[in-house]
């Protein structure tokens, strides 16, 4: 078993041989990197949280402070 912490490892992993993966992609098609395939997970449906972030020690800037789509 492997680990990685950011999808380019991920891939990395994949396109030399060392298994497969499922990771989360906002890019149409799915994840690029030469040699690798991606296919779309169509059941069951994936969800997952989205964050806005910022640094702690700043005010938020007025888009993030403004938008009602953040639970705060």
């Amino acid at each position: 078993m492997h680990a990685a912490d950011s999808a380019e490892s991920i891939l990395a992993f994949v396109a030399a041989g060392l298994g497969f993966s499922w990771v989360p992609s906002f890019q149409p098609g799915g994840p690029r990197m030469p040699g690798v395939g991606a296919w779309p997970l169509t059941r069951p449906r994936a969800v997952f949280p989205i964050y806005a972030l910022w640094l702690k020690s700043r005010t938020p800037a007025p888009l993030v402070a403004a938008s009602p789509v953040i639970q705060r």
